[in-house]
């Protein structure tokens, strides 16, 4: 009874975090976040009260999926700049050489 209601807490408050990004950005990758968060914070609530649904292992999934998508979307423009940076230096030190 108590993982469900941790589960519950520590998703809601993610997807709360995620509402106030996205409610001033209002980017695709924070929904995305936003509501892939909800729908797992919705399988804690759900599993508070003791209620399986047939359907929540694939609720969960597509929460873990969405959530997952926002994330990878919204790091990826860092990561290829840290990328590209890298690629330069080592163009660099390769002409330097």
């Amino acid at each position: 009874m108590l993982f469900p209601l941790v589960t519950f807490g520590c998703w809601a408050v993610v997807a709360l975090v995620n509402f106030w990004i996205w409610s001033k950005g209002k980017g695709r990758e924070s929904l995305f976040m936003l509501v892939g968060s909800a729908a797992m914070a919705a399988i804690g609530g759900l599993g508070i009260g003791g209620i399986a649904l047939g359907f929540s292992a694939w609720l969960q999934l597509a929460g873990f999926v969405l959530f997952t998508l926002g994330f990878v979307m919204s790091v990826r423009p860092q990561i290829e700049g840290q990328l590209a940076a890298i690629k330069a230096k080592a163009e660099t030190m390769r002409a330097s050489a």
